[in-house]
């Protein structure tokens, strides 16, 4: 389905929401390529036992030079939109 909405609707986001925990099934290269995210959020548990989120997925959010958060590690984020603009706010960042 990603791979449709990219082909067909071209989306720009600021700030996307990994999917499925940053499976590499979830959050293609082709969403990421047409998207352009400046930030992302990664929800996943800590030390959980499917590997997740995968090196791929961390891999093209890198070369799309997105921000990566991640529950994991940087714990809870909030992220406050204004219509122009994108702040992440949270704990870890502080």
């Amino acid at each position: 389905m990603e791979r449709r909405v990219a082909a067909l609707h071209h989306p720009s986001a600021n700030l996307v929401k990994v999917g499925h925990h940053g499976s590499a099934n979830a959050t293609t290269p082709e969403l990421v390529a047409s998207s352009k995210p400046q930030f992302a959020i990664i929800s996943v548990g800590s030390g959980n036992s499917f590997g997740l989120p995968r090196t791929e997925v961390l891999g093209r959010l890198a070369e799309a030079e997105a921000r990566v958060y991640r529950t994991d590690l940087d714990g809870a984020i909030t992220f406050y939109l204004d219509g122009h603009s994108v702040t992440p706010s949270g704990a870890a960042l502080q």
